[in-house]
């Protein structure tokens, strides 16, 4: 009895100094972030590409999600041209959802991106009769992005493409970055 209770001991005492063991190594071990999500708020200056050729302006918020080497993107997009106060006027919405591949440094990343939006063209053309006309579509959307990050704050540019039966237009513009941007991720 003295013989089983002795080598019961040991035994206990072997699973309790190995799972010492374990909790130090877990302890010890660098968890590195694999992800990060932020929002990018922006400016933009683009063209009308397929009705007049006017050039527009537009504001752009994307919530962002990295995941290891892929993006993932929720976009939202108003845009006019400067024709408000003159009669004939355009404006675009944009809800748009984006994948893509992200290239990682040290203290920003460069990504490209493609996906479907959702887009609704306003055209206002005021004549004799005062013409409103509203027409929605799908498009296929393309964006690349580059962004300097430094803790909770970015800063970059972004270009995109929307090509739709409705409007074509595209821009280029600068985007603020505020989220989850943690320095270790970019090692």
């Amino acid at each position: 009895m003295k013989i089983v209770l002795v080598s019961l001991i040991l035994v206990s005492q072997s699973f309790i100094l190995f799972a010492q063991e374990i909790k130090i190594v877990e302890r010890n071990k660098k968890l590195e972030p694999n992800s990060m999500t932020f929002l990018n708020y922006g400016v933009a200056f683009g063209k009308d590409i397929w009705d007049s050729g006017d050039l527009m302006i537009f504001v752009n918020l994307s919530l962002n999600h990295i995941r290891e080497d892929n993006i993932y993107s929720l976009k939202f997009l108003l845009g006019s041209d400067f024709n408000i106060f003159s009669g004939n006027s355009l404006a675009v919405s944009e809800v748009s959802a984006l994948y893509g591949l992200v290239d990682k440094s040290k203290f920003g990343y460069g990504a490209i991106s493609a996906g479907l939006g959702y887009v609704t063209v306003i055209r206002n053309i005021y004549d004799y009769y005062g013409i409103d006309e509203q027409k929605s579509a799908v498009g296929f959307v393309v964006e690349a992005q580059g962004f300097g990050n430094l803790f909770v704050v970015g800063i970059g540019m972004n270009a995109f493409l929307n090509l739709n039966t409705e409007l074509i237009y595209g821009g280029i513009g600068l985007q603020i970055q505020i989220g989850d941007l943690m320095n270790e991720y970019h090692n």
